[in-house]
């Protein structure tokens, strides 16, 4: 059966939660995007009547839950039975403390969403919140990003925390002063432990759209390990404009370079956005 057909009005035909997350991300093995340049995710929004960002949180609560069924094996009828906003839940107790879970499986009767949400609160407290130790650890890493840029830079440049413009929102520019115009954008990336693939390529998507309004788009990893899966979805988007850095202790080492222009390119409109408000973003470095 075709899948964008599977998909067709899906919210409205009450269609199960684990078919539109199975097609969705069974589309997106193909690759990124279709055959018309558009993400998969966007076109089965357009299709199913849910939001992008819905669909998203049904995809990642279905991937926990095949991950937890391979894993937990015995308990597939029961995980496969659950609504989303139990599967949801799960997802975020599975990510956290697998041997939880298991408890949850064994036990003679199933938690109702507010029993389980509860368990996960209290585990997420007692860990100490690691979304927010997360965002801890990638704002020292762009602080460490912009010490070890500024020490590469001339005489009458910066780098700068980023304004965001409305259709990009890299963590950093390098600027010349006067006039005030954008050298590049740099955008941080903290590796987890474990690298999320698809993850990583749906970010990818995004900076497909936001690095065609620089010259040069940097994208800095903390990680080695990020080098390869970064590189190909570089070589499959064919973003040209598009480099690679990694930081190795005190140094800032460059893996590849941009070679060419963004493709399509949109660097005069936000050119007109520097012009306009480039002041902003030099107090915004004075003030610092």
């Amino acid at each position: 059966m075709d899948l964008l057909l599977s998909l067709r009005n899906a919210r409205a035909r009450n269609v199960p939660w684990p078919h539109v997350a199975g097609a969705l991300l069974t589309l997106e093995q193909r690759g990124p995007l279709d055959d018309n340049g558009r993400p998969w995710i966007q076109v089965a929004a357009s299709v199913s009547g849910y939001s992008v960002n819905h669909l998203r949180r049904l995809t990642k609560a279905w991937q926990a839950i095949m991950n937890i069924d391979k894993a937990c094996p015995g308990h597939t009828g029961q995980l496969h039975s659950l609504s989303a906003s139990h599967a949801e839940v799960l997802a975020r107790l599975w990510q956290m403390e697998p041997n939880m879970v298991r408890e949850v499986l064994s036990a003679k009767s199933w938690p109702s969403y507010g029993e389980l949400l509860a368990i996960y609160e209290e585990l997420r407290s007692s860990q100490g919140a690691p979304a927010a130790a997360g965002r801890l650890a990638a704002g020292a890493f762009r602080k460490r990003v912009q010490s070890l840029l500024a020490n590469r830079v001339a005489t009458g440049e910066i780098i700068t925390p980023y304004l965001h413009y409305d259709y990009a929102k890299p963590d950093l520019l390098h600027l010349t002063t006067k006039p005030v115009t954008v050298r590049a954008a740099y955008d941080c990336l903290v590796v987890p432990p474990k690298i999320d693939i698809d993850q990583m390529r749906r970010r990818f998507v995004s900076l497909a759209t936001e690095s065609s309004f620089f010259d040069a788009f940097w994208i800095v990893v903390s990680d080695g390990a990020a080098l390869g899966p970064a590189m190909a979805s570089i070589e499959l988007l064919q973003l040209r404009n598009v480099g690679l850095m990694l930081v190795e202790g005190s140094r800032i080492e460059t893996a590849h370079h941009p070679f060419g222009p963004p493709m399509p390119d949109r660097r005069k409109l936000h050119e007109e956005f520097i012009v306009r408000h480039g002041h902003r973003i030099l107090d915004k470095w004075h003030s610092r």
